[in-house]
């Protein structure tokens, strides 16, 4: 029998294609916490959850996870995300939770979400994303919480933190477990975290935060951290937790730039970054930051690997870098480094606080800096530097270059170019004709300059004979 065309039956197969492809978004306006969880629970891509003026305390036993108040595995696509927010972004709804001992306030385990114009409050852990992916969180508060106020984990990518308020953190009896914002996880506990590429700006990060105020974990990569005003009032000290800095770098090429930083006279801040773990932490950049610290503190403290340290202002602190075990310091600082976003801070308010002395910088993402003045570099006894000549050609020490040891290798970093040149200070001058010297012992003053017009790289370290 011959195949008859049919119109009606090929127009209706068309049409079910067409719609089964199609996802309708829904605006899903919620006034309690039961519907808050059931929505959370069936979004769909391109949903938006709104938050009515109402009570939401979450019930584990109704979030659909017995860890959280508060859950979704949903995803939605990079056109549909799935958004959750407060029906006015200055009247922000609270979550509640129960206890500061166990469970967490919001937790998401699906990718592209947003959500923005919240209080969470009242939880072991305020925010945690496991595995999830692209998601926005704005204009959030987080405050009143056991341990971590927002935990980035278990390989959660491309994740934005932005415009937030934290404070009162620590609040079930273990101090140095509260900190600000957790990125990443201890490798003891989950080996194989790699959350990279996660960014936080725009934030305040205290006060009454009682551990780091960030924690970024071994196996994470390029964790940016820029433009946020971090008070470190409350951290609890070594003893708890080995609490002791405003930022610990334990992972790999995370930038920290035009941030302010504040520990509000805290003795127990011994640091204001902790940069170490060498087989994960390879190098971080530091740019632009301004850093009020008490009179003992160090700006960073590298225990290995290489920060790369420019154009930082520091008000009180003992001394720019602390170099110890393996660890390296370098002044040269790629260009891409020094772009930056504009935040508007929590609420509407700006919650960062711009550098005291501007800094000569275009914070396009798109535009370089101008070159900067080459000058000395104050140089602290006992440091093992990376020298980049085209900004600064000489070392400045607060003493007698008198029975030193000065030693110089060819740069690690940058290894285009080998160091074959003189170095001066004023009175006696010596070659460097080889990889790894000691330097004749006939040097008496407190500077030394170095000429190489081949190449403007070399690393140096002076110690007492």
């Amino acid at each position: 029998m011959p195949c008859l065309f049919n119109p009606l039956r090929l127009l209706s197969f068309f049409c079910v294609c067409f719609f089964s492809s199609l996802s309708f978004a829904n605006t899903i306006n919620v006034f309690d916490a039961l519907s808050l969880q059931r929505a959370m629970k069936t979004a769909q891509p391109g949903d938006t959850i709104i938050l009515n003026p109402g009570f939401y305390e979450g019930d584990l036993s109704t979030s659909g996870h017995n860890n959280a108040h508060f859950y979704s595995n949903q995803s939605g696509t990079p056109a549909q995300p799935i958004t959750l927010k407060s029906y006015d972004k200055n009247d922000q709804q609270t979550l509640l939770g129960t206890t500061f001992a166990l469970y967490y306030g919001v937790y998401i385990t699906g990718d592209h979400w947003v959500i923005r114009d919240l209080v969470v409050q009242h939880a072991q852990k305020g925010i945690v994303l496991d595995h999830a992916n692209y998601t926005l969180m704005d204009n959030i508060k987080v405050f009143d919480i056991g341990e971590e106020a927002v935990h980035i984990r278990d390989s959660s990518q491309n994740n934005v933190l932005s415009n937030c308020l934290i404070t009162d953190t620590g609040k079930a009896g273990r101090p140095g477990y509260g900190e600000g914002v957790y990125i990443g996880s201890d490798t003891k506990l989950i080996p194989n975290d790699f959350s990279n590429n996660n960014r936080v700006g725009g934030c305040q990060i205290g006060p009454r935060v009682t551990g780091e105020l960030f924690d970024v974990k071994e196996n994470t990569t390029k964790t940016i951290i820029e433009k946020n005003y971090l008070i470190g009032d409350a951290i609890a000290g070594i003893d708890y937790h080995y609490a002791d800095s405003l930022i610990d770098i334990k992972g790999d090429r995370a930038i920290v730039r035009y941030n302010t930083m504040d520990d509000k006279g805290n003795i127990n801040v011994t640091h204001g970054v902790h940069a170490l773990k060498k087989k994960t932490h390879v190098k971080s950049f530091y740019y632009g930051n301004t850093v009020t610290l008490n009179a003992q503190a160090s700006f960073v403290k590298i225990g290995e690997g290489t920060a790369y340290v420019l154009n930082n202002t520091l008000v009180n602190a003992n001394r720019v870098v602390q170099d110890y075990s393996r660890g390296d310091w370098n002044t040269a600082v790629p260009e891409y480094i020094k772009s930056a976003r504009t935040y508007t801070g929590y609420n509407g308010g700006q919650a960062t606080v711009e550098p005291a002395a501007p800094i000569s910088v275009n914070y396009s993402d798109t535009k370089n800096e101008n070159s900067s003045t080459v000058e000395c570099l104050d140089y602290q006894l006992g440091d093992r530097i990376e020298l980049d000549l085209t900004k600064n050609t000489c070392l400045t020490m607060n003493t007698s270059l008198e029975n030193k040891n000065v030693f110089v290798w060819d740069s690690d970093v940058n290894s285009a170019c080998d160091y074959r040149g003189s170095v001066s200070d004023g009175n006696a001058e010596a070659n460097i004709s080889s990889n790894y010297q000691q330097l004749p012992a006939i040097f008496t003053g407190n500077q030394l300059h170095f000429l190489d017009e081949r190449c403007a790289y070399i690393k140096v370290r002076i110690q007492p004979m």
